[in-house]
């Protein structure tokens, strides 16, 4: 959560993509446990689209809706097919394994502010 923070902090512009489906999210989305949400501008949830990662349309569909071009978006996900996905199409990737490496790839992007 602390690099998510620091991200908002630095006001850097913050969406979220999920494969949850509607009821599932409409059921946590108010629980404390998920507040961190409220730091993302949008969240698209797949199961409200119709649509779920990796199919490249929800990628297609998230661009369109934020109004971004691919190379200026980072998509940060745990799962690899989710990541070739993004990327195929031209997105800025991050395979999230840790905090640390996620940590380390922001700083090389210089989206973290100093600490």
């Amino acid at each position: 959560m602390a690099l998510l923070e620091r991200l908002d902090e630095a006001h850097v512009p913050l969406w979220a993509l999920t494969n949850w489906s509607a009821e599932t999210f409409a059921l946590v989305r108010p629980d404390p446990a998920y507040a961190f949400l409220d730091r993302f501008r949008q969240i698209f949830v797949s199961g409200e689209l119709r649509l779920a990662k990796p199919d490249p349309a929800i990628f297609r569909h998230l661009l369109a809706a934020i109004g971004a071009a691919p190379g200026d978006c980072l998509l940060i996900d745990d799962a690899e097919r989710n990541v070739a996905a993004a990327a195929a199409l031209g997105l800025r990737t991050h395979l999230f394994t840790d905090a640390a490496g996620l940590d380390r790839e922001l700083d090389r992007l210089g989206l973290l502010p100093d600490r």
